[in-house]
């Protein structure tokens, strides 16, 4: 009985470092989309001031397809 408690101990645990693992990994891959949304933003607004409307195109393109809703 004593051996069923220690490895349910130990699956319980190692479920919560996964959850955790996967918690962080998620919020790593948010803050790294929202970081390309605004790299991107800010490049097409310097093409843009810089009258290079293809690129600013091609940054807004890029943009689009990350985050088509991005107004």
């Amino acid at each position: 009985k004593r051996d069923l408690e220690i490895a349910e101990s130990e699956r319980a645990k190692r479920e919560k470092e996964l959850q955790k693992a996967t918690a962080e990994g998620e919020r790593l891959q948010r803050t790294e989309r929202e970081r390309k949304i605004v790299e991107l933003i800010d490049r097409a607004r310097a093409y843009q001031s810089e009258m290079r409307y293809a690129e600013a195109l091609q940054a807004v393109d890029q943009l689009l397809l990350i985050d088509p809703i991005n107004p």
